[in-house]
């Protein structure tokens, strides 16, 4: 992750009392989506150019259109991700103390478009994470 993204995502997982259980591929997740969607042949390129402009930010992540997409944020996969994860608790601890209502912000509430339905309804690379918060 570039920056501060895997410390607000990490953050935002605690907070939601979730762990990632695999990274995000966009391409396998557009494919999903366009699966789950009624599509002809030959539109099937051109729907999925959009769900790939829709979706996928300059540098190849995930767009955050929604706040629950903050949760997919990975954390680095090198000697940062130790220290991402330190700094996302001490938020944690620092802002929320005792966990206030504030996991459902991240929930999967309704979206009002349809794209961002479409796509909330296929990610599912969380889960519940049963260490004691």
């Amino acid at each position: 992750a570039k920056g501060f993204q895997g410390v607000l995502g990490e953050f935002t997982r605690l907070v939601s009392g979730n762990k990632l259980k695999m990274e995000v591929n966009l391409e396998e997740l557009i494919e999903e989506i366009s699966k789950s969607v009624d599509v002809s042949k030959q539109d099937k390129s051109q729907f999925e150019q959009i769900l790939r402009t829709f979706l996928q930010d300059s540098d190849n992540t995930i767009k955050i259109f929604h706040l629950h997409l903050f949760q997919y944020l990975p954390l680095s996969d090198k000697a940062d991700k130790k220290g991402e994860q330190d700094i996302a608790r001490f938020l944690l601890d620092v802002l929320l103390g005792e966990k206030e209502t504030v996991e459902e912000i991240f929930g999967k509430s309704d979206s009002t478009d349809l794209m961002s339905r479409l796509v909330l309804k296929q990610l599912n690379h969380l889960e519940s994470d049963e260490k004691e918060r």
